[in-house]
């Protein structure tokens, strides 16, 4: 069963007063932007597992990181009640039939990626997921968000993520990458994500892949690193540890990382080995297509 691993830890941007509160239960937690540059002190960057979709979010609300920003990322929605007039937005897994419901009774559809007022004791219920895994709501005060939030929008999921090969997720050859028995292996099978997999990691399965190597001495792993481990591959995410004693063979390029996201426990991946060079190439095709979009 899918649990988050780690709980809300402050990172850039949040609010500290809740500008939310749950009525019925789910499974979400509340989200900050990565904090970098402790990992040497033991503190992973945390942050939300799709970082794309909360940044673009804060952009569609005109607000700084840094600002007053309140978001959750959900993999299980329940009911959210506003406790003030806020500007939010959905983003990250679209769902259809999402509704605000006012206070009057009143009900509004809510678009994904399309910002709405939120006015205080309206409360959001989710319609059906239609793709993904990960959604995130972001609200931010009224007085905080940008005097033309109403003429922003997001283009539909192909041109957001133009930068993307869907079905396929791109690495790079890891630390460890020459100690495998068969180097092709990894990129030639299909795997399937496992069910133990949450917010800190995806567990792999598929075939058996073997190192040639003896015990080694744990050291620093990254954003999309893939550790083999005795029960197979595991893909790390933003809310990993920072150092590991297993083998990486492989890491997922940065502009993919992301996408790792949105993939659902029992869903398919395809990996493809690329070269450092083309991995620079869409980080600047992400990043730059980013500034486009929300920008």
């Amino acid at each position: 069963m899918y649990t988050f691993g780690f709980r809300y830890r402050p990172g850039i941007g949040g609010s500290v007063k809740k500008m939310l509160k749950k009525i019925t239960p789910g499974i979400s937690k509340k989200v900050s932007l990565p904090v970098y540059g402790a990992q040497d002190r033991g503190v992973s960057p945390g942050g939300p597992a799709d970082c794309f979709s909360v940044t673009g979010a804060l952009a569609l609300l005109g607000c700084e990181e840094s600002g007053s920003w309140e978001c959750y990322e959900t993999v299980l929605p329940g009911v959210w009640e506003w406790e003030e007039d806020c500007i939010a937005v959905l983003t990250g897994a679209p769902y259809r039939g999402t509704v605000l419901k006012k206070i009057s009774g009143e009900t509004v559809p809510v678009a994904d990626a399309v910002p709405f007022f939120a006015p205080a004791g309206s409360r959001l219920i989710y319609g059906q997921r239609t793709a993904g895994f990960r959604t995130y709501l972001t609200s931010v005060p009224v007085a905080d968000a940008a005097f033309d939030w109403k003429s922003r929008r997001l283009p539909d999921i192909g041109e957001r993520y133009a930068w993307a090969e869907f079905g396929t997720i791109r690495v790079l050859p890891g630390p460890e990458h020459q100690f495998l028995s068969d180097s092709h292996l990894f990129t030639d099978a299909y795997w399937k994500i496992g069910n133990d997999s949450d917010d800190r990691g995806l567990r792999l399965e598929g075939p058996s892949l073997k190192v040639g190597m003896g015990n080694m001495v744990s050291d620093a792993v990254a954003d999309g690193t893939v550790q083999l481990t005795p029960k197979g591959p595991i893909i790390l995410l933003h809310s990993r540890q920072t150092v590991g004693g297993y083998p990486r063979i492989y890491n997922i390029i940065s502009a993919d990382v992301d996408l790792l996201a949105q993939y659902i426990p029992g869903q398919i991946l395809h990996f493809k080995e690329v070269t450092v060079a083309e991995a620079r190439r869409t980080a600047r095709e992400k990043r730059n297509l980013a500034k486009v979009i929300y920008f």
